[in-house]
Order: structure tokens, then sequence, then C-alpha cells
């Protein structure tokens, strides 16, 4: 996922790899957001285009590392027309990002469907009571896109309301 040459990180090279990641069903978000917040932080502190400082590239490279060798097996399907199912929303926030995420359940599995995440604006300054009910929102809006895309193929029968874990 990541080019770990130290002799050519640049924060076009960050730029270059955090775009170069197709996941258009938020199921590498666990992966993908330190990086996404590493190259916030880059752009906040207005580093220039040339090779970044050596503290910088060691922190990149360790990043990437972590996400090297990945490996996860998806189920190709995920439902049941013939069964009852429930939809299931949590969404959260902190300091640094927001997510949501879609689970589709019945009696007998439970599947995560979708995910999605988002950075806070770099140009103000957030608290976490202002980012939660953005990151309700975010859930509010992925669980119609669910919805509308699972209405002819599946029988959604109840949606949980959007929780974050805290209140769990």
């Amino acid at each position: 996922m990541c080019a770990t040459n130290s002799a050519a990180c640049t924060r076009r090279t960050v730029l270059h790899t955090n775009a170069s990641v197709y996941d258009p069903l938020g199921w590498l978000i666990p992966l993908t957001i330190q990086n996404k917040v590493s190259f916030q932080s880059l752009w906040k502190q207005n580093y220039d285009w040339e090779p970044l400082p050596e503290q910088l590239q060691q922190e990149w490279i360790r990043l990437c590392s972590q996400s090297t060798g990945f490996q996860k097996e998806i189920p190709r399907r995920v439902a049941d027309k013939t069964k009852q199912h429930k939809l299931v929303l949590f969404s959260d926030a902190s300091s640094i990002a927001m997510a949501a995420c879609a689970y589709l359940c019945n009696e007998e599995d439970h599947h995560l469907l979708i995910a999605k995440s988002k950075l806070p604006k770099i140009n103000e300054k957030h608290t976490i009571p202002m980012l939660e009910p953005n990151a309700f929102t975010l859930a509010a809006r992925l669980a119609r896109s669910v919805i509308e895309e699972l209405a002819d193929a599946v029988a959604v029968k109840e949606v949980a309301s959007c929780v974050t874990p805290k209140s769990l």
C-alpha cells in the first residue's frame, strides 16, 4: 500500500499513496485513516513538495509498514433474500476523525456492508460534541444510500438507531 523508499518521501508521494487506495466500501478505513491524518498534518504545517524531514519520513515509513501484508477474507454473499434483516448503524467522532458503519444483521449472521470516514476541516477548531452530530449525519446518509441500494435485493425490516459505542 505504501512506498517505503525514504529517499523519495515527499508530500507528493504521501498524497499519491493515499489517493491510490481504492476502497469504495470503506473496509480499509482502519488501515488508511492514520495515513490520511498524517497527510492532513503535513498540509497544516505547510510542508513543501520537496523531501520531508527525516523524522517525518521515518514516521511515514512506520505507518506504511503497519498496513503491509494485511489480508481479510470477505464473504461473497452477505444476505439471504428469504430472511428478515435489520440494518444497524454505528457512528462516532474523535478529535482527529469521524466515522460511521452499517451492518446487515439477521438471526444467524451479521456483516459489515459499508463504512465511511471523514476528517474535520483543518482551518477550524472542533470539539468532540461539535463533531458527534457530523458523525451521526454521516451514518444517516449511509443508511439512506444502503436502503436505496438494497431495496430490490434484501428485505430490511428494521433500522437500528445510529449509536456511538460509548452509549452501548
